[in-house]
């Protein structure tokens, strides 16, 4: 793989996953409730969903997501469905609080199974990940050279360069955890995180696809 198109990779790749989307308020938010060690399955649950998103992309799904409007349909609403799901059940959750003094969130309850299910499943449905693996992602490939060898490149790349992005959200989610002391703090840190997961799903499910 030409460096030059590694490099330009990284730029668009970097730019993508560090941008505030449903994954990263996720990882901070379990960074707030569970601290950066224990949200470690909700980070390698989005990075698993990103690589299954790209092995389809490597393997045609692109292509079907492009021509295909039901499938990008079909695609859209489940992604829709479960953002507003997770928004709702974010502000139901209300005001509860974390511990301030031992800097460790006080719910520990969920399994490393859950966090990676719910990581899993929000990654999955990530409207710029799908559109990123399905419109521009096969542009990095070089059809001139190995198929496999490059897969494997930008593979690792893009499993590094994620894990790093949303590893460090949960860890800026970890330090603020003392300003959750106060439940009135976490009541709008969660109805926040509520609006924003119901507004994206909402806008994703009205969004048009142009033909």
């Amino acid at each position: 793989m030409e460096i030059s198109l590694w490099v330009a990779y990284v730029g668009v790749i970097s730019l993508l996953i560090f941008s505030p989307g449903p994954s990263t308020i996720l990882c901070l938010n379990h960074g707030v409730k569970y601290g950066a060690a224990r949200s470690i399955p909700t980070v390698l649950g989005g990075c698993v969903a990103s690589l299954l998103l790209m092995t389809l992309s490597a393997f045609g799904l692109g292509v079907l997501l492009l021509t295909s409007a039901k499938a990008f349909f079909a695609i859209k609403l489940v992604g829709a469905a479960y953002l507003i799901y997770l928004g709702i059940g974010l502000w139901r959750e209300g005001s509860k609080a974390f511990s301030a003094i031992s800097n460790e969130p006080i719910e520990k309850t969920s399994s490393g199974m859950d966090k990676l299910k719910i990581g899993f499943l929000v990654g999955i449905s990530n409207p710029k990940d799908i559109i990123f693996f399905a419109a521009l992602f096969p542009n990095f490939i070089s059809m001139e050279n190995p198929q496999a060898i490059q897969f494997a490149q930008l593979s690792l790349t893009w499993f590094v360069i994620d894990f790093a992005g949303m590893f460090a959200y949960s860890s800026v989610g970890l330090k603020v955890a003392p300003w959750f002391a106060q439940q009135k703090n976490m009541l709008r840190f969660n109805r926040f995180l509520g609006g924003f997961f119901v507004t994206a799903g909402g806008l994703l499910a009205l969004s048009n696809r142009k033909t």
